[in-house]
């Protein structure tokens, strides 16, 4: 994972922070997107490898910014969620999205998800 480039869009900071403490030893590079506005442009400046974004954020929101992503090509995109109805899962699936996260998060998950999805 060391030559990978992650992008993290949360807009809870304690979850932001965690997270890329996280990957920043595992990654080669991590950004970090406070809503789905900048996350948008963080993804078009720098074309990570792998997209991690939570469902809810201010500007744009995670369902949004992976049918951005998935226009673009086919960047993984990981959903970061509380949220487990069915109809936003399948709304989710739709937009593009590869796996997700439930909150709390467990970090190794993450990471197990995240080598799955850059291995192919």
């Amino acid at each position: 994972m060391k030559n990978i480039t992650i992008l993290i869009c949360e807009d809870e900071p304690m979850i932001r922070e965690i997270m890329e403490s996280f990957f920043s030893r595992r990654a080669g590079r991590v950004l970090v997107a406070v809503d789905g506005q900048q996350g948008l442009d963080l993804f078009e400046s720098h074309q990570p490898d792998v997209v991690l974004t939570d469902l809810k954020m201010p500007a744009i929101d995670g369902i949004a910014l992976a049918r951005h992503i998935r226009s673009q090509g086919s960047t993984p995109v990981v959903m970061i969620t509380a949220h487990s109805e069915k109809e936003l899962m399948h709304e989710a699936t739709l937009a593009g999205i590869n796996d997700f996260l439930h909150k709390p998060i467990d970090l190794e998950e993450a990471e197990r998800i995240v080598k799955r999805l850059i291995a192919g």
